[in-house]
């Protein structure tokens, strides 16, 4: 059994935002957390990120966005980001993302990051309330 699963309730809100997508094979998931957290890791650590919707304008505002749609299940530096419902692993390459539907991407505790892995947003399950989203840039 690989690391990286399907996910079809995922899977179907990206065909129906009309997002050119692939699922991610496990090497290429585990390249794309390794490049994540050696761009990001640091800034979360020290809490530089910009968070709730501050940081979500600020991610409206660079759409469209081409990169990776992932989760990283029981990440240390990310708030709420454990528990059963996050044991689902799954990475996605996305193409022009063009618009963002809060609520469902807090509902997946989605990290969306950009290809050059310059910026990030990463979601939560009590977001954007209970935990807001957090947006860093490098």
């Amino acid at each position: 059994m690989g690391i990286v699963k399907t996910f079809s309730e995922l899977e179907s809100y990206l065909d129906g935002a009309n997002i050119r997508w692939e699922i991610l094979s496990d090497k290429e998931y585990r390249k794309l957390v390794t490049m994540w957290r050696n761009s990001f890791e640091n800034n979360l650590i020290s809490e530089m990120c910009i968070q709730g919707s501050k940081g979500f304008r600020i991610l409206e505002s660079r759409l469209p966005l081409d990169g990776y749609l992932f989760n990283c299940p029981n990440y240390t530096y990310l708030p709420n980001n454990e528990g059963k419902d996050r044991q689902l692993t799954f990475g996605y390459r996305i193409k022009e993302l063009k618009s963002l539907d809060r609520n469902m991407l807090n509902a997946f505790g989605v990290i969306l990051c950009n290809a050059k892995y310059s910026y990030m947003c990463a979601f939560n399950l009590d977001g954007p309330d209970g935990f807001p989203e957090v947006y860093c840039e490098v």
